[in-house]
């Protein structure tokens, strides 16, 4: 995006004091709600109004002119625009990356950085319209989902050519016995495979929804089960999906009954590919629900609707806590180079040579998830799968994610 602190458009006049009022307090009615917290440069004083307004009514949120000219120093239309910009964007970045953003920006510039509280008002001021861009619609389904272990009684052949008992990770909805998806394990625990094992379930839970935010309605349980243990990445999207996460002992029968099925298969020998598809058949044939021959059935039913077939970690910002993360640091030009492809966003080139984290999309190799500080900062792309036009292929021609399996 262009670098709203260069614009030299004759309409980029710096907003009306009026308009600056109004904006500053209709953030202190927000602020009221304890919606988003005013920067610390501000908090004692915000803390003080809020009590004066409690005697004395709305009318002392009025500031000074001097004082909201200090404030709004430097904001101009152009400026507003752009935080409109980058804060009402279904991303969902925080008002503290927003700042470091606009300050990078105002570097380039060489111009005086803005004030944090006029930042923090403007944000607070688009709130209404940022929620509605963030919204994510859920419906809460009956019983629990359980993520457990199971060990089948066959033979897998690895990479390196050992042969091993194969162990799976499956989340397993206990209302409708239905294995919502599985993951290979690699060992006893494979922190991964227990992470994106619910991201799987989870993105398989979502219906096309024309009163959905975003065209979609997405069907999860209130409570999640876990028999074994739980990895950092499942606490942080429980917490975030306000879902009940509890430790239990008590395995679904169904899982029992699974692997006592799998005897009768032991001296079978298996690829990971090859044994993946074979349980999909069986839980299919066996269960009435095979979770990757469901998934391609919707896909081919809804392949037509653009809600449905976009990235799950666009449509459900918190999925993404759900992908595997990856330290790097931009290169001179803001570049970000993981496993042969270089991720690339005009935004990403405000910091150069800075410590960032990667999420990959499992949707599209070609899309990384940019954090700065643990904050969302921006949906970069792969260059080297950009076509002519300037879209982007899904994949490389030589094969998928290593992950998506």
């Amino acid at each position: 995006m262009n670098n709203p602190f260069l614009s030299r458009s004759v309409l980029n006049a710096h907003l009306q004091q009026e308009t600056c009022q109004q904006i500053f307090f209709a953030a202190l009615n927000t602020a009221d709600r304890g919606s988003l917290p005013p920067p610390p440069s501000l908090a004692a004083d915000i803390a003080q109004l809020q009590q004066l307004k409690r005697l004395y009514g709305p009318s002392v949120y009025l500031l000074h002119p001097a004082e909201i000219e200090r404030i709004f120093r430097g904001v101009t239309l152009s400026i507003y625009q752009a935080i409109e910009r980058l804060y009402v964007d279904r991303l969902g970045r925080s008002i503290t990356t927003l700042t470091h953003m606009l300050n990078a920006m105002a570097n380039r510039a060489d111009v005086p950085h803005l004030e944090p509280e006029a930042v923090w008002a403007i944000a607070l001021y688009l709130d209404g319209i940022h929620r509605n861009e963030v919204e994510v619609s859920f419906r809460n389904t009956e019983g629990a989902w359980q993520i457990a272990h199971i060990q089948l009684a066959a033979r897998l052949v690895v990479a390196d050519g050992a042969v091993v008992a194969p162990s799976m990770v499956v989340v397993l909805d206990c209302e409708t016995t239905h294995v919502l998806s599985y993951r290979l394990m690699r060992h006893s625990f494979d922190a991964i495979a227990h992470t994106l094992v619910l991201y799987d379930a989870l993105i398989g839970q979502r219906t096309p929804d024309q009163d959905g935010a975003a065209g979609l309605r997405w069907d999860i349980p209130r409570r999640i089960e876990v028999v074994s243990e739980v990895s950092d990445e499942v606490r942080a999207i429980c917490q975030t999906l306000d879902l009940e996460l509890a430790a239990t002992t008590n395995r679904h029968p169904l899982l029992a009954e699974i692997e006592m099925a799998w005897q009768q298969v032991q001296a079978a020998l298996y690829t990971p590919q090859q044994l993946a598809l074979t349980f999909d058949t069986y839980l299919s044939t066996q269960h009435g629900y095979g979770p990757r021959r469901e998934a391609k059935q919707r896909r081919r039913a809804y392949a037509g609707l653009i809600g449905y077939n976009r990235d799950p970690a666009w449509q459900m910002p918190a999925l993404r806590l759900l992908l595997p993360a990856y330290q790097a640091v931009t290169d001179a030009h803001g570049q970000v180079e993981h496993d042969g492809l270089h991720y690339a966003d005009d935004l990403l080139a405000l910091f150069p040579n800075t410590p960032v984290t990667l999420r990959l999309s499992l949707y599209s190799e070609s899309t990384a998830w940019v954090y700065l500080d643990g904050e969302i900062l921006c949906e970069a792309k792969a260059q080297e799968l950009r076509r002519r036009d300037g879209t982007y292929r899904d994949r490389r021609p030589a094969g998928s994610s290593r992950l998506a399996e």
